[in-house]
């Protein structure tokens, strides 16, 4: 996931079913604290701060298709205009 967070890409994680989902929320999470540590060595350019990966609990949406794509792919247009933003 990490090595993919420079590129025009999201990741939209989807946890089906009751299992605990924590590891999940550290991973996004992680994974964007991470790559903002890591930025400090990477050229202006080529930095990436914005969190490609997204999880959604379908638990929270069962009965609601339209929130779950909604809570899904809300973030997408302003990861598109981030990208393009920083690689101008």
């Amino acid at each position: 996931v990490l090595r993919t967070a420079g590129l025009p890409m999201s990741i939209v994680v989807v946890g089906i079913g009751n299992q605990d989902f924590r590891f999940l929320r550290e991973l996004s999470a992680s994974v964007f604290s991470t790559k903002q540590a890591h930025n400090h060595n990477v050229s202006p350019a080529n930095k990436q701060e914005r969190n490609i990966l997204r999880f959604v609990p379908y638990a929270d949406y069962h009965d609601k298709p339209a929130e779950l794509a909604s809570a899904a792919v809300s973030s997408l247009p302003g990861d598109v205009c981030e990208y393009f933003a920083a690689h101008k």
